[in-house]
């Protein structure tokens, strides 16, 4: 799926279904406002989120210390969110994009 990368945006936004589908891999619970929250403890477990670009070809390895977002002491979020229903525009944010920069750079 087309992504704009996006240094303004903190957080990801791509597709519901795989929102959906990492949340459940890190028993995220959803929120009110539809955000997944994640226990903050998972941020020191060793891991990664890995997301394949060009058919496999490309991988980028994010740790899920900067996968999750702390947003305020104890309330963390999936570095990935879902986009705005009905929406294609996907953003990959700085959850992103700083791991991307580590193993490109």
């Amino acid at each position: 799926m087309p992504c704009l990368i996006d240094t303004g945006s903190t957080l990801s936004y791509i597709r519901p279904d795989l929102v959906a589908v990492i949340g459940d891999k890190f028993n995220a619970t959803v929120d009110n406002a539809g955000n997944y929250i994640v226990n903050c403890s998972l941020r020191d477990k060793p891991g990664t989120v890995d997301f394949g670009f060009n058919r496999g070809r490309m991988v980028i390895n994010i740790r899920y210390k900067d996968f999750i977002f702390q947003q305020y002491p104890g309330h963390c979020m999936l570095g990935v969110q879902p986009a705005d229903a009905g929406s294609t525009n996907y953003v990959l944010g700085d959850t992103f994009i700083r791991a991307a920069y580590r193993e490109l750079f």
